[in-house]
């Protein structure tokens, strides 16, 4: 600046906020089986001059048609403990778990990954896969009691797969015409399907109840959705009601996101 008193001049130094880096992931154990071995994962040695920092979890299928999936939203928790969904047979059941992490400006780190082994349990009838699938949906609902509605979302997805991955096994339309649902779909399902129709309502109505009590979000959205597409993959096995109750689901997520 020039004026009549001379020239003066100021100079400001701006640094770019760098995000969180030189850490890593552990797993324990390194392998087990897919929605019943409790697997932990902890962020270690992450360093970053704009404290606090916060963790978020995700795990992926590996394989060309694997996305990552959120197992736990940005947190102070440097650690993750729960279930996860079982690999593909051709993987040798690998699955891939990242961490990222934020800074307290909102730089977030890039993934950092470990792989681990889960395998699915192997279920030798339809009786065996549905009493499963219940079990799994009362570790849902229990996890959602206890405050856990990230766990719960991830525990009703899990149990998808895990139907899906026993039906694939199978001969399908045998299974389905067995059971009178070829023709019928879920409104019509009989015997184990009709049990399990009921078990996905349920599903929808797990996953309804925990997405109100996450943070909203893109990632809400898209793992809603996820989970929504996943109970009402099996036309056998969504009724009406489910059929209806879906699509609401994800639409009211989305809504609820844009007020934020």
């Amino acid at each position: 600046m020039e004026d009549a008193n001379g020239v003066a001049a100021a100079f400001l130094s701006v640094q770019d906020n760098q995000a969180p880096a030189g850490g890593t992931v552990l797993a324990f154990p390194q392998s087990g089986t897919a929605m019943n071995t409790e697997f932990g994962f902890v962020a270690e040695s992450w360093a970053d001059a704009d404290p606090p920092l916060s963790y978020r979890f995700t795990v992926q299928v590996k394989g060309p048609e694997g996305q990552p999936v959120q197992l736990q939203d940005f947190s102070p928790l440097p650690e993750y403990k729960g279930t996860l969904p079982g690999g593909l047979e051709g993987q040798g059941g690998a699955v891939i778990v990242a961490v990222e992490v934020r800074d307290s400006f909102g730089a977030v780190s890039k993934p950092k990954t470990i792989q681990v082994i889960s395998q699915w349990p192997k279920l030798e009838s339809e009786a065996e896969a549905t009493a499963a699938t219940g079990a799994l949906l009362g570790n849902a609902e229990a996890a959602l009691k206890a405050g856990g509605p990230e766990a719960a979302m991830s525990i009703v997805s899990g149990a998808c797969q895990q139907l899906t991955n026993f039906k694939d096994k199978q001969q399908r339309r045998r299974l389905l015409s067995a059971n009178g649902c070829v023709g019928g779909g879920g409104a019509a399902a009989t015997g184990a399907a009709a049990q399990r129709a009921v078990q996905r309502e349920s599903m929808l109505n797990v996953t309804a109840s925990a997405a109100t009590s996450v943070p909203v979000s893109t990632t809400l959205v898209a793992g809603v959705a996820a989970t929504a597409a996943q109970v009402l993959s099996d036309p056998c096995e969504a009724s009406a009601s489910a059929r209806l109750a879906g699509p609401h689901l994800i639409t009211f997520t989305i809504y609820s996101c844009s007020l934020t």
